[in-house]
């Protein structure tokens, strides 16, 4: 895993590896920040417990994929409140890893996140998905509230 030593380390990494492979797939560079945002708020910089997994928007685990039990918290829609829950996490040999796997995520048919405006961003993951990515329901504003924060 690699070790940040700030934000702005951690936020150039994510950031570069995103440019990368949105290049190579020929996607709007503009969902970059994007991305790095979502990244930022999923592992609080890289200092989530799955961080060490080279997972930093904890992604579950796949039949198939490596993976690890950790405790995490999410929303409940029968309850309406969050719950602690035990949930397999996939883990990720590296950072690009990681970054390739999510884009490969977001860009299929449940969510087709890069066939809309970057700016449009936490939409495909909350509203429009047939399989919703987040369970809070006030992920889309922390998307976009974080985002101006990061990026201005």
């Amino acid at each position: 895993m690699p070790i940040y030593n700030s934000k702005e380390q951690f936020k150039n990494d994510f950031y570069n590896n995103y440019i990368k492979i949105l290049i190579e797939k020929k996607i709007d560079l503009g969902f970059a920040k994007y991305l790095v945002t979502q990244d930022v708020l999923e592992s609080n910089w890289g200092k989530s417990s799955l961080s060490i997994y080279n997972n930093y928007g904890g992604v579950k685990a796949s039949k198939t994929s490596k993976f690890v039990e950790k405790q995490t918290k999410e929303w409940d829609k029968t309850e309406k409140k969050m719950k602690t829950v035990i949930q397999k996490f996939r883990v990720f040999d590296s950072v690009e890893d990681y970054c390739r796997y999510k884009i490969a995520l977001l860009g299929n048919s449940n969510y087709k996140t890069f066939t809309r405006k970057p700016e449009e961003f936490a939409d495909s993951l909350t509203i429009y998905a047939t399989y919703k990515y987040a369970t809070d329901p006030n992920y889309k504003t922390k998307i976009n509230t974080l985002y101006k924060q990061i990026w201005g």
